[in-house]
């Protein structure tokens, strides 16, 4: 590694591994889109956890 260039190859392969371009606003949006459809399978998921372990609860 050489001093200052270690810094951004860093970012460089985060954007890579990320797929986000600050100049490219259709990967950041496409990256937005998925989190949200993430966020979203994520709470059916644990609605679905809930509904699932809801019975087995002694009340």
């Amino acid at each position: 590694m050489q001093g200052g260039l270690g810094g951004s190859k860093g970012m460089d392969k985060l954007a890579d591994m990320y797929g986000v371009y600050s100049y490219d606003p259709a990967s950041t949006l496409r990256l937005t889109e998925s989190l949200s459809l993430l966020s979203g399978l994520y709470k059916l998921y644990l609605s679905l956890v809930d509904l699932a372990t809801a019975p087995q609860i002694p009340l």
